[in-house]
């Protein structure tokens, strides 16, 4: 509290006597702190410090108070004579005011008490002592000096003068009276400080029964303070208990209130996560049904430019194949017509394939049923007078347009290859197409004709059917291969991988 004192009036201009003043009683704790803390050279430097500038605004009242406090350490380092010069200087500070300071019976007590300690200052004491009882407001506080002083000296001149002021014949007389005044008003503490020093003086003089009673009244005077005073500090620390009590669920309160605000906080805090968490996540939703869906958008817009493109191709087909016809009836030469034959055959072929992936949906050919229209319609391109007993033993397979040219190619080939060449008494042809493993197909084309001449025919083909068949399985990462057991058959082992 002092600290926060201190920086509050050190915030105000300095020259001021009134900030001056504040800054002095502030200051003033703490020097109270170095007389409780023994702190001699800190205490005297800060009372030098708070005397000068008490000085400077013409404080004497505070001036006053600096000194006795300041005074205090020659105490503490039993330097006598340099007391008993700080409390003459507070003692004649007060006189030269015109109405004395509150500090005045302190000063004349310090000062009593010093002479009376030094010794051979009884004049002085005297003197003091009467100026003491001089003023009502106060002369209560000096009594028991008068006491104190005759225990300290022998009988003298000086005690007869003290029994005339109070007109008293004798010492216990003299206690007695002074009793009496305490009794009605005296501070209690003083008044058991006088019953102890008047029961010392008592018996040092003579009145030894008396003494014991001013012994025994001041023992119960102790116990009635000290009672008093356990009952107030009891009193004060049950207070104490109580507001350390009040304080302590004040405290508790705060805590529980700054916790609950702590986790009003901390739910804020997850509730504004957990809101940041679902915007992101709702908006990584939203953008990725939106990514889906221009995606989706793009497909189908991929899927319509590949069925416009296939579409156009198979046209393009069509209208080759329609050229080819014209071409074909003005031919006279039977191989050139042979061969165009041929080339529109396969031209058909690759016409069928982008016939069916404008009917599909995906871009994949399902080619068993590709083969079954294919030989149809080379069989209705050649008028045979017996139809062909033809047998199909097809695996459902679907390829993408990539597989299903080639292959295509392939098939076309080897049925015109059979149906030009290949037939015998049975009429006979078996097409199969066998799935071998999970991108291992085999496609073989057999019929009951006489077949080649041998073996190495194949091999060594001169023929642009047969070359193309060996060409295009090499592109499906095949092999072709050819044996005559009964039937001619060719047989096309090719990979989709």
């Amino acid at each position: 509290m002092n600290l926060e004192l201190t920086e509050y009036v050190s915030q105000f201009d300095g020259s001021s006597p009134e900030i001056i003043r504040a800054q002095i009683l502030v200051s003033k704790h703490h020097l109270v702190i170095d007389l409780i803390e023994q702190n001699i050279a800190e205490g005297n430097a800060l009372g030098t410090e708070l005397f000068a500038k008490a000085q400077q605004i013409h404080d004497t009242t505070l001036m006053i108070r600096i000194n006795n406090l300041t005074n205090d350490f020659n105490v503490y380092e039993g330097k006598l004579d340099e007391f008993i010069s700080k409390a003459e200087y507070s003692y004649v500070l007060d006189n030269l005011l015109p109405v004395r300071t509150e500090h005045f019976s302190y000063t004349l007590t310090q000062l009593i008490n010093a002479l009376i300690f030094k010794g051979n200052n009884d004049e002085r004491v005297l003197g003091l002592l009467r100026e003491f009882a001089s003023y009502p407001d106060i002369k209560k506080d000096g009594y028991w000096l008068y006491i104190q002083y005759l225990n300290t000296n022998p009988p003298s001149h000086i005690t007869n003068q003290i029994l005339i002021d109070f007109k008293v014949s004798n010492i216990l007389e003299l206690c007695d009276q002074i009793k009496n005044i305490y009794q009605e008003e005296a501070n209690t503490l003083i008044y058991v400080d006088f019953l102890r020093e008047s029961a010392k003086l008592l018996q040092n003089n003579g009145f030894i029964k008396e003494g014991q009673d001013y012994f025994i009244s001041a023992m119960a005077e102790n116990r009635k303070v000290y009672s008093s005073q356990l009952s107030e500090e009891l009193a004060y620390y049950e207070r104490k208990l109580v507001e350390t009590e009040k304080e302590i669920e004040i405290q508790v309160q705060k805590s529980q209130t700054r916790l609950y605000s702590i986790i009003a906080a901390l739910v804020g805090l997850l509730l504004l996560i957990s809101i940041f968490f679902i915007y992101k996540t709702t908006r990584k939703s939203t953008l990725i049904t939106e990514q889906k869906n221009e995606i989706e958008k793009k497909e189908k817009e991929k899927g319509l430019l590949l069925k416009e493109l296939n579409h156009r191709v198979k046209n393009n087909f069509q209208l080759i194949i329609g050229l080819m016809e014209i071409q074909v009836m003005q031919m006279q030469n039977e191989e050139a017509l042979n061969m165009a034959n041929e080339l529109k055959g396969r031209i058909r072929s690759m016409a069928y394939i982008h016939q069916n992936l404008l009917e599909i949906e995906g871009g994949e050919i399902v080619f068993d049923d590709y083969i079954k229209n294919l030989v149809e319609e080379i069989s209705h391109s050649y008028h045979r007078e017996n139809e062909p007993n033809i047998t199909f033993d097809l695996e459902p397979s679907t390829f993408n347009v990539d597989i299903a040219v080639p292959l295509g190619l392939i098939v076309n080939e080897l049925i015109t290859n059979a149906f030009k060449y290949g037939f015998g008494d049975n009429n006979e042809l078996i097409i199969q197409l066998k799935k071998e493993d999970t991108s291992q197909y085999k496609l073989s084309v057999a019929d009951d004709g006489k077949g080649l001449d041998d073996l190495t025919s194949f091999d060594k083909a001169k023929s642009t059917g047969l070359r193309l068949v060996k060409r295009l399985s090499q592109q499906l990462h095949g092999e072709a291969s050819y044996e005559y057991d009964g039937m001619a058959k060719f047989t096309i082992n090719f990979s989709i991988a």
